[in-house]
């Protein structure tokens, strides 16, 4: 559970680590081996699916967030830009989304802490939005920047 307001020395380290896996190391271990493929065409990009909560951190939003959850986005948002770095003459681009507040599973399993999801937006908005993205020529000129998705949606023409 991400959500629930434990403060960070009352979480279990086991579910530090699971949110640390898959939050960031899973980014990681996927462009170690997608890296060398997309060098070696010459081109590509990688996605990161970051959040504001990698520079808000836990603020007023995302207070009842677990620490490791903003811990673990602030680290892919880093990974992200410094894969940028060491890509930059390659052709490979790699950038962080930020998708608005989304109906996931586990967040309708935690509606109760949630309150009112009547504006958050379903996870297949993120992935049109990205879908319009890739179809544009945007891209090599953005690599190691955060793009926020609503914000790409309102250029792009994509409506919830």
């Amino acid at each position: 559970m991400l959500w629930g307001g434990q403060r960070f020395w009352e979480m279990p380290i086991s579910l530090w680590d699971d949110l640390i896996e898959v939050g960031l190391r899973s980014h990681f271990v996927v462009s170690r081996f997608a890296v060398p493929l997309l060098i070696e065409q010459g081109n590509g990009m990688i996605i990161n699916v970051a959040s504001h909560g990698s520079v808000n951190g836990k603020n007023d939003s995302m207070s009842d967030a677990l620490i490791s959850y903003s811990v673990g986005k602030a680290g892919l948002h880093r990974l992200t830009s410094d894969m940028a770095v060491e890509l930059r003459d390659t052709g490979v681009v790699v950038i962080a989304v930020w998708p608005p507040a989304t109906r996931t599973e586990g967040v309708v399993a935690d509606a109760d802490v949630f309150g009112d999801l009547s504006r958050w937006r379903e996870p297949s908005f993120t992935g049109r939005v990205i879908a319009a993205f890739l179809a544009t020529s945007g891209g090599p000129e953005l690599t190691g920047q955060a793009l926020v998705i609503t914000d790409l949606a309102s250029e792009l023409g994509v409506t919830p």
